[in-house]
């Protein structure tokens, strides 16, 4: 049966405890984003809402990784506080994230509307227009 020394162990803590701190800054780097891609959401600003959006996708890269790497550190306990803080750091992250995706698909509802009605517009200018697409045939009478 193999031993860990302390050393060993409190190594594996101090680990644990940066990979933390560095998951609680990533954390609140996709909290800041998702609030500026809320607002750019509101105001229709959709080089920005894109920006928003792939700087949050890095940011969930990074997430992943760090939880990848808490999960090869299983001897390192995480603390009660630990725990409660990212309990409370994921829960305001999915309340503005839920906001967000109200914005965007309220957004993409009235999209939605304002293409039907071109279509329908559209539509009905082609009831108007001539039936037939080739060009008309004269005949031709010498008098």
């Amino acid at each position: 049966m193999k031993t860990v020394g302390v050393g060993s162990m409190a190594g594996q803590q101090d680990e644990m405890s940066s990979i933390l701190r560095q998951k609680l800054s990533a954390y609140d780097a996709f909290l800041f984003t998702t609030d500026l891609l809320q607002k750019a959401l509101e105001s229709e600003e959709m080089e920005k809402v894109d920006r928003f959006i792939e700087q949050r996708e890095e940011l969930i890269k990074r997430i992943a990784e760090l939880d990848h790497r808490m999960l090869g550190n299983k001897k390192a306990a995480m603390s009660e506080q630990n725990r409660n803080d990212l309990s409370d750091k994921l829960k305001q992250l999915m309340a503005v994230d839920k906001d967000c995706l109200t914005i965007a698909v309220r957004r993409r509802d009235l999209a939605r509307k304002d293409l039907m009605v071109v279509h329908r517009n559209k539509a009905g200018l082609k009831s108007y227009g001539p039936k037939n697409e080739t060009l008309p045939k004269f005949i031709e009478i010498q008098t």
